[in-house]
């Protein structure tokens, strides 16, 4: 965190958006075991205050990083640490040119969200995302370069968190996605730091001899259990290495077996999920619904 540190106001907002907002309007379910885990980190974090944190998590719906940072303020409940979230540079900036009405209706929540998360002294770093199409090609390059040298810059004196969905997007089907290869600098940016995998999810509920998941992708899903799981989490010293693909299976094993793709799973998972109760994950998209 800077000298400045947060605000009296931005302090307030934190603790309302991360504390007030995710408990009030959503039930978050933790188990004892991530209750523990969180208590553990912190202590870790508090006895090193130039040792950074990186959360990765899987996103499904544009409210993960409100759970995530849920777990950021746990472990960061004195504002000691910049708090850093990279953002689609679409979230940010009116690129409405392109979009249709329903698609300029979606950005405006993303982009309400992203204010949302300034006014709590997070530090928003936007990235134009590849996916946005060919045109923006030479712009996401542009812009993943100075991402991380900005991540370089706030971490050169230790003591930030970063919460990340490696990712880069919300999955269409609810299923843990291929993650980016960029994830593996940024632990190496961060060295040292802890790397702690959370799996988001909804809660499948029982109908009809069947489990039903069933969320909008955007908007509200206000009122709904969402799981909260911290999984084994890393320390990485300066100059020890973890791939992408090692840090994305920490975070496949926060999830259920039905919400990992095909590559988080091994011979044995793929019986075991092919034993047992049906859960049929339902997606609202701002088109249509989509069934997984």
């Amino acid at each position: 965190m800077s000298k400045e540190g947060l605000s009296p106001k931005q302090e307030r907002n934190r603790k309302f958006v991360a504390e007030t907002m995710a408990e009030k309007f959503y039930s978050i379910q933790m188990s004892e075991e991530t209750k523990r885990k969180i208590l553990e980190i912190k202590d870790i974090l508090d006895k090193n205050p130039n040792l950074n944190f990186l959360i990765l998590f899987n996103h499904t719906y544009s409210g993960d990083p409100l759970f995530a940072g849920h777990i950021a303020n746990k472990l960061d409940s004195n504002f000691e640490r910049q708090i850093i979230a990279p953002v689609s540079a679409s979230h940010t900036v009116a690129q409405k040119r392109h979009l249709k009405f329903s698609e300029r209706k979606e950005n405006w929540f993303l982009n309400t969200l992203n204010k949302i998360a300034k006014s709590t002294g997070v530090k928003t770093l936007p990235i134009v995302q590849t996916t946005e199409g060919d045109s923006f090609k030479e712009e996401a390059q542009k812009g993943y370069f100075n991402f991380f040298e900005e991540l370089k810059k706030l971490s050169s004196d230790g003591g930030v968190g970063c919460i990340v969905s490696p990712e880069g997007h919300r999955s269409e089907d609810g299923k843990l996605q291929k993650g980016e290869k960029g994830i593996q600098l940024m632990a190496k940016i961060l060295q040292p730091t802890i790397i702690i995998p959370l799996g988001i999810y909804f809660e499948a509920e029982e109908k009809d001899d069947i489990f039903i998941r069933k969320y909008k992708r955007s908007g509200l899903n206000f009122g709904k259990k969402v799981n909260i799981n911290i999984g084994e989490y890393k320390i990485l010293e300066k100059g020890q290495k973890m791939t992408a693909k090692e840090m994305m299976n920490l975070l496949a094993d926060t999830l259920p077996l039905d919400l990992r793709s095909e590559e988080y799973l091994n011979d044995e998972q793929k019986k075991e999920l092919a034993q047992m109760p049906e859960v049929r994950t339902i997606v609202k998209m701002s088109k249509k619904k989509k069934t997984a």
